[in-house]
Parts: C-alpha cells; structure tokens; sequence
C-alpha cells in the first residue's frame, strides 16, 4: 500500500512538472491570446483532460490538486471550464458513477466557488447541476448536500445573484417533496437541513423568492416541513396568485434529457405514431411508482414553457393536448392526480389579463373539449376539479373572473366553438354554467 501512494505521488509530482514546463515554455500570449486558434485549442485539451482525471482521482486532495493546475491554463476565468462541466452533468449525469459524482459536488463545484475568478461563469453551472435535484424517484442526497452547501457557505455570492434564490428555492421544494418518500439511510438530517434553509430564504430574502409567482403558492403548498411559510400566505395570497411564472422554474425541474424528448415528440411525431413514442418516454421517466409525483411537472412544462407557433398549430405533430391527456392517464394514485389537475388548470383558474399567456389556457380547453367524445369522464372530472377550487378558494370572485377571461379570450380566438363550450357545462352540471 505504502510503495502503491509512493508510486501515485511520483505520478503526480511527473504530471505537475510537465505542465508547468509547458507553461513556462510558451510565449506570453499563448494562453491569453483569444485570436490563437492552437493556443485555444491546447488549453482545452489541458483542461480536458485535467477534468477527466479528477473523476478518475483517488482522494480528494488529488482533485484539488488538479484544480489548481487547470488555474495555470485557463485564462477565461473558468468559462470553458465550467461550460465543459455543465454539459458533462447535463448530459450524462445518470450515468456518472458514485465517486466520482461526490467529488463533483463535493468537491469541485465548492472549490470553484472558492475562487473568485470562476464566480462569472457560475450561475449556468449551478442551474445545470440543480435540474437533477428533483426527478420523481428520489431526490439526489450528493447533490441536495450541494446545494445545502453552497447556502451554508456561499450564501454572500448567492444574494448577489437573485435569480438563483428563486431558483434554488424552487429546486429544494421539489427535492423536500422526494426526500418525504426517500428510503435513502441519513436522508432525515439532510431533509431537516434542507427545509430549515428554504425558511431561511423566505425570511431573509423574501422578495426574491417571491419572483417565483403564482407557482410559489403551489410548490410551499405540497410540503409539510414548510408550515412557517405557509403560515404567511394569507397575507400575500391575492398578490402572489396574479403574478405569472416564468417559463424558467418550470423547465429546471425536467432534466435536459426529458425536455428534449417531450419537445421532440411535438416537433417530429405525427399522430398516428404517437403511441409508440408515449410508452418509450413511460418506460425512460415514469416505470417506477415513485416518478408518479414527477407527472405535475411534466404537465407544468407543457402548459407554461412549451408553446408551438403557428405553423407547428397546424401541422399534424402530435398536439400538446394529447400528451397532457396521456399523462393525467398515468397518475397511480390520487394525490398525483389531484397535483397533475392542479397543474394543468393552474394558469387558468388565476388567469390575469394581459400579463398571462392566452396558451396557458389553450391547452387544457383543447383537451376538455376532445374528450367530451372520447374520454367524457376526464372532461367531468377536469369540470369538477374547477368547481371545487371555485367553491373552496378564498379569493373566490377572483378564480370566477379568471375562469371567465381565459374562456373568453379562447372563444374570441376560435380555439373551440362557442355552442361546445355550453355544451360542455351543461352536459355535467347546470351550475357550472357561471362560467360559461
């Protein structure tokens, strides 16, 4: 064992001596000279191949070893590097074993928030990286002790960064919701970490977290750890309600495998091929019971990020509305049910004009009215779903008029007929027909 480290410690000391005779050997300019294609070129390499052995490092003192030597050869403050690292846990961030995942976030990402060169260059990093914190089958305790981390330690560069507040509160929401059904050994004292954090956001930063809008509301609401925060909705309810998410926090609780999948299938599948593309995206994301709570964000994605043009419109790709019926297919259980209704009729029940989006409403319309024949019961249940938010909404007259103007604005773009519309309500129930 002994003549084993001897052995890596020579190995180390040969490899830092050669790069640092490279770059003692270079001009001046070689590194610095963005014009300098070769120059460029190496530097890459370099930092390539440093990165390569830090995963494949033994300790974690070997990994910080290693970056400090990419500090030799990066003159771009980290950009290339980081870019490097994000597309590498973006795109292959399942298959990345143990090891080397902890020493990503464990080691390298606080590291690099360390060095005040690599801060620039951070944020889209950081985004990456918290895409994986939440998918449904349990939330990554490496990458939730990350983020937990980077709170505890880091919290001066994050408030100087007040779209990542949002985000990271957003993200840690959604990996709470996991963590409750996470079997995970130790996962009670990161969970309790976790929550603590997120109520400390909302104390001290509450008006960026606030930013989140209406899907604030939502994701707090699903979480029983939050009850601090919860406690102080009702003042801020009306307000939060109105305001519209941004297409941003839905898309970073996909991973980027799922959103490119679901967009290929609205972009590429026609419909009369569409079954086998739903059960292929089944069998990669939803095979488990435990991705059964992933399906409300699936639809979020749909409803409030994914919007096609006009010509996609009229084209024959599968719709977003059969997807989303596809999906609320899926749900195993009730409370995912409810979750996924909640989300697919969110933007509608709150809708306010004309800072929301008329496609926000689109959707879910569309899928009420082609399942009026096919589906009748779906059409009901969205129906009564409807009504009972209705009924049991403090903000009632709100949600009335919201439902109200989202129709409207649909009926005045011909997305359904009108004499449907009546039809629909009056099909189920004659007081549904306020809305109509």
């Amino acid at each position: 064992m002994a003549s084993q480290n001897l052995s890596q410690e020579a190995s180390w000391l040969q490899l830092q001596a050669g790069l640092q005779k490279i770059a003692l050997s270079a001009p001046a300019s070689a590194f610095g000279e963005p014009s300098d294609v070769n120059a460029l070129k190496l530097q890459q390499e370099i930092q390539s191949g440093l990165l390569f052995a830090m995963l494949l490092a033994e300790t974690e003192a070997h990994v910080i070893k290693y970056l400090d030597l990419v500090a030799i050869f990066q003159r771009d403050k980290y950009a290339w590097f980081c870019s490097l690292l994000r597309h590498m846990i973006a795109d292959r961030f399942p298959k990345i074993q143990k090891r080397p995942l902890v020493f990503i976030f464990k080691v390298i990402i606080p590291q690099l928030l360390l060095r005040e060169a690599a801060q620039p260059a951070f944020p889209e990093l950081i985004q990456a990286s918290w895409r994986w914190l939440s998918l449904g089958s349990g939330a990554n305790p490496h990458l939730v002790d990350c983020v937990v981390d980077t709170l505890k330690n880091h919290t001066r560069w994050l408030y100087q960064n007040p779209m990542l507040i949002s985000v990271v509160f957003y993200s840690l929401c959604g990996a709470l919701l996991d963590m409750e059904r996470s079997s995970v050994p130790h996962i009670a004292a990161l969970r309790e970490e976790a929550a603590m954090q997120c109520v400390r956001l909302w104390k001290e930063r509450q008006a960026d977290v606030r930013q989140l809008g209406r899907d604030l509301i939502r994701a707090v609401s699903n979480v029983p750890r939050l009850d601090p925060i919860q406690r102080e909705f009702h003042s801020i309810l009306a307000e939060q309600l109105k305001q519209r998410t941004s297409r941003l926090y839905t898309q970073i609780r996909l991973t980027k495998d799922m959103e490119s999948q679901i967009v290929f299938i609205f972009q590429s599948v026609r419909v009369n091929f569409h079954a086998r593309h739903f059960e292929w995206f089944k069998e990669r994301h939803l095979s488990s019971e435990s991705s059964d709570m992933l399906i409300p964000e699936l639809v979020r994605f749909v409803v409030n990020t994914f919007h096609p043009d006009n010509k996609l419109l009229r084209s024959d790709f599968v719709p977003r509305w059969l997807f989303l019926g596809w999906l609320l297919r899926q749900c195993r259980g009730p409370v995912s049910a409810s979750a996924s209704k909640l989300a697919l009729l969110y933007d509608w029940l709150y809708y306010v004009d004309p800072t929301d989006r008329f496609m926000n409403v689109e959707a879910p319309l569309l899928l009420m009215w082609h399942s009026l024949e096919r589906n009748p019961d779906l059409t009901a249940e969205l129906l009564e779903f409807m009504i009972s938010h209705y009924d049991q909404s403090p903000i009632k007259d709100r949600v009335g008029h919201s439902i109200q103007k989202g129709l409207s604005l649909c009926l005045a773009n011909k997305v359904i007929p009108y004499s449907s519309c009546c039809l629909i309500a009056w099909s189920f129930s004659q007081s549904l027909y306020y809305f109509w």
